[in-house]
């Protein structure tokens, strides 16, 4: 008796110890299929995973996506971010991606009333935004949930300093125009005026009413390549900007906004592009232009997004005296436009330090990063910026910057 209670004693206690094992291994399983599923989303993994594809732009969006859907808003920016640095073609592409991604916060804002938003909303040209209102006035038209979110995004991402709130504007000028009535395609003026005359309802202030004409204007350039809205712009991109009918603030917008089609209409040559602005009679108008070319084509050049030689800086000094700085100042603001998000001073330091470049150029150069990048950084890494300027060039604030704190 005392025999059998012992093996039915040793048969439970073995039982009991091939359960635990049992139940061990199956959370070693679960565990390792855990830490396999959490990798499938890291950037490094995705970026090598797209890097050997047959397609990269395609593997990056739908990875995009898949991180978007699987772990967030926040999640998708860095798979985006890591994606810019590793891949010259995508960097030069993802503003669409930002597209998609504003689509998808739209539908979350518009459900909770709130959605957390990082500096990385600035991205690829600020896309996020145009994705976000494209997709917010195709559903709801509602001008008060536009503006809400506009009043939303400012402290949301304090960092450039009104940039936000100005992109969400330039957001909304380009949503309306996208959805154009058909019935008017080819009538240029007559495509504008809804989006215009939405501008001047919804914001409420000339800062943010030029920042949503210029959406108005930067969807007509854009539209202007599709063929289907019947847009003629001849060898004269800035025809359109000089309609009396458009006010002044009107006409700034437009003629900074028609660089893309000039870029496009020059084949991207910097020094051709540039002289489609000799058609320009006003002078603040034509300063506006070469700003905004220089800028377009920081994205456009052909050693890749930010990556300017000294020959494009030196391409402004064709421009004489009058329009040098303007040139270079748009370059300048380009690169942080177009460069690698959050270290965009290091390409802009090494552009404005070339060798070859005269005095007035180089000086020009560093004045307006300077001034200009300050502005759009933390305290902490434009400090860090600073330390990279040469002496002989510092301006305030870098004259008076501390070092970065550790």
């Amino acid at each position: 008796m005392k025999l059998l209670h012992r093996f039915r004693f040793l048969r439970m206690n073995l039982l009991s110890w091939v359960t635990l094992a049992l139940a061990a291994l199956v959370i070693a399983c679960a565990l390792g299929a855990y830490s396999l599923y959490e990798l499938r989303f890291e950037p490094a993994h995705i970026v090598a995973l797209c890097e050997h594809a047959e397609y990269p732009l395609v593997c990056f969006n739908d990875q995009i996506k898949s991180v978007l859907s699987h772990h967030g808003l926040a999640a998708a920016f860095d798979v985006l971010a890591a994606g810019y640095a590793a891949d010259p073609a995508f960097a030069a592409s993802c503003h669409g991606n930002t597209h998609d991604l504003g689509e998808a916060a739209y539908e979350q804002f518009h459900r909770t009333g709130a959605i957390q938003l990082t500096p990385e909303v600035s991205y690829c040209g600020f896309g996020f935004y145009h994705g976000f209102m494209i997709a917010l006035l195709a559903e709801t038209h509602d001008l008060n949930e536009a503006r809400a979110f506009c009043a939303y995004a400012g402290p949301q991402v304090p960092v450039p300093a009104g940039y936000s709130e100005g992109a969400c504007y330039h957001g909304i000028g380009h949503g309306v125009t996208d959805g154009s009535d058909p019935t008017v395609w080819g009538n240029e003026p007559a495509m504008a005026e809804p989006g215009l005359a939405l501008c001047n309802q919804v914001a409420q202030t000339d800062e943010w009413k030029k920042r949503c004409f210029s959406g108005v204007f930067n969807s007509l350039a854009e539209l202007s390549f599709q063929m289907q809205y019947k847009i003629s712009l001849g060898n004269n991109p800035f025809a359109w900007c000089a309609n009396d009918a458009y006010t002044t603030l009107e006409k700034e917008a437009c003629f900074e906004e028609m660089n893309y089609p000039a870029s496009r209409i020059a084949r991207n040559d910097l020094l051709q592009a540039l002289a489609l602005t000799s058609t320009i009679t006003d002078t603040n108008y034509r300063s506006i232009a070469i700003r905004g070319i220089a800028d377009f084509y920081v994205k456009v050049n052909p050693n890749g997004p930010a990556h300017l030689s000294a020959s494009d800086m030196l391409s402004c000094g064709t421009l004489g005296p009058t329009f040098e700085d303007d040139c270079v100042n748009g370059l300048v603001d380009g690169i942080w436009e177009f460069g690698p998000p959050g270290t965009q001073y290091q390409e802009a330091t090494a552009t404005c330090g070339a060798d070859t470049l005269p005095a007035d150029i180089a000086t020009a150069c560093f004045d307006r990063e300077q001034s200009s990048y300050w502005n759009l950084y933390t305290p902490n890494i434009a400090a860090v910026m600073c330390t990279g300027i040469p002496e002989r060039f510092k301006i305030a604030p870098c004259l008076s910057s501390t070092s970065p704190q550790t």
